[in-house]
């Protein structure tokens, strides 16, 4: 993704909005599961550069890939193991 390199607090709305309408055309493909690898690279991502929109994004989509395939226990793994964000606001 070329929004990965910006670290600017500006670019944190329009990186998760970028990440939501990627996850949407993969899932009217039909092809949603092919992306979790990026999502998960894009969660790290958000997280080292402390983006708390960006995070929340991709943390639904990771989940929601996981239970498009009925893998709940996975997905229970994923919350269990990650914190949802404190505040998802405009800082």
């Amino acid at each position: 993704m070329r929004i990965r390199g910006v670290n600017q607090r500006t670019m944190d709305a329009f990186t998760a909005k970028a990440i939501y309408f990627i996850s949407v055309a993969y899932e009217k493909m039909g092809i949603l599961t092919k992306i979790r690898p990026m999502m998960f690279e894009a969660y790290k991502d958000c997280c080292l550069h402390q983006n708390n929109i960006g995070q929340a994004t991709t943390m639904n989509i990771i989940i929601r890939t996981y239970l498009q395939q009925n893998l709940y226990e996975q997905a229970r793994n994923f919350m269990e193991k990650t914190t949802f964000p404190e505040s998802v606001s405009n800082n």
